[in-house]
């Protein structure tokens, strides 16, 4: 609770740019409600009936014991638990101009410029989409089913988490691990996409030490990348697409016209390629809102994977290793300078 109330403080401090104190005083007041409604781990152990929970509370332990010897900071993370009735923990907005792949960028005390802006209130969440569709920027408002404090708080486990599988769980916690221990400021897209592929590898060689090579949770984690790395290509020739018509030199208008023909044509093809994966749930994206915004949305979790390989290989596959690279080059004064120098990253 201290260190809560520390953070409030620091908040007031601040030149609050960009947001107003009405603001961080939901996010305080959001935060103290998770904070005082958990309940301890050991606790939900012994009154809980669903056996699903106790049985991914024991891999969560041994999650913890791996991540940590990767280098992530576990510390006090995920010993207790939050119920959130069936609902998204938090709501984030992202924005972009309809003609450019362009964040819309939100200025915070502590952790910088990010391209998106929270709300554990939904309705404040909606007014923020609405007010920036009216300066006419594409919007994209979207639910959330995990976070993480950045190590200023000790997060709990939600129960939006305890409904995945334990392949997605163990992905998801490396995930956020991965922000609890390395946060670049101004570097969202950088620190997003680091946390995707440090989850990804993580749970694979996680499940294969838990579980075995054999075991249906490894092969069925293995099996997904198959999928991912497809609609990853397909994403990326969209937004190909998408890049070359915005450096013409058409009006706004035309431009718009061109933009949703290729979003007609993408999804058509996309629907002609459903029967090569394996997981059904890609078919969503049929129905996705596209705009700018959520293709960047999309983006900002699947960059860079190429640069991010070659440096694991370089690494001897060795995620340990990896980490201790970015925490050193966290730590050097020109920490932006040394990231993109070691891993070229350019989304």
């Amino acid at each position: 609770m201290i260190r809560v109330i520390y953070l409030f403080c620091i908040l007031l401090a601040s030149p609050l740019v960009g947001c107003g104190l009405g603001y961080y005083l939901h996010l305080f007041k959001g935060q103290i409600n998770i904070a005082t409604s958990t309940v301890d781990v050991k606790d939900l152990r012994v009154s809980t009936h669903d056996t699903s929970i106790v049985k991914k509370l024991v891999v969560v332990d041994s999650l913890l014991v791996f991540a940590n010897e990767l280098g992530l900071h576990t510390e006090n993370n995920y010993q207790s638990y939050f119920d959130t009735k069936g609902q998204p923990v938090s709501w984030n907005v992202s924005a972009s101009p309809p003609d450019t792949f362009k964040s819309y960028l939100w200025k915070f005390p502590i952790v910088g410029t990010l391209p998106y802006k929270g709300f554990f209130n939904k309705p404040r969440a909606q007014s923020e989409y609405f007010r920036l569709k009216t300066l006419n920027y594409d919007v994209h408002l979207s639910p959330v089913s995990a976070y993480s404090t950045l190590g200023y708080f000790s997060d709990p486990l939600l129960s939006t988490m305890m409904s995945l599988d334990i392949g997605n769980l163990s992905e998801l916690l490396l995930h956020e691990l991965t922000h609890s221990t390395i946060y670049i400021d101004d570097k969202a897209d950088f620190n997003e996409s680091l946390a995707s592929f440090v989850g990804e590898k993580g749970a694979e060689k996680f499940l294969e030490r838990q579980f075995g090579p054999n075991s249906e949770h490894f092969k069925n984690l293995v099996d997904s990348r198959v999928d991912s790395k497809q609609f990853r290509l397909f994403m990326e020739n969209l937004v190909g697409r998408l890049d070359s018509l915005y450096s013409t030199e058409s009006s706004l208008q035309v431009l718009m016209l061109k933009r949703q023909l290729i979003f007609d044509e993408e999804k058509v093809r996309f629907s002609k390629t459903l029967d090569s994966y394996s997981n059904k749930r890609y078919k969503a994206f049929l129905d996705w809102n596209l705009n700018n915004a959520r293709l960047l949305s999309y983006r900002r979790y699947n960059s860079g994977v190429s640069n991010f390989q070659s440096v694991y290989d370089d690494c001897d596959q060795s995620i340990a290793k990896m980490i201790t690279l970015v925490v050193k080059c966290s730590k050097t004064k020109a920490t932006v300078d040394c990231i993109n120098e070691t891993f070229n990253f350019d989304p």
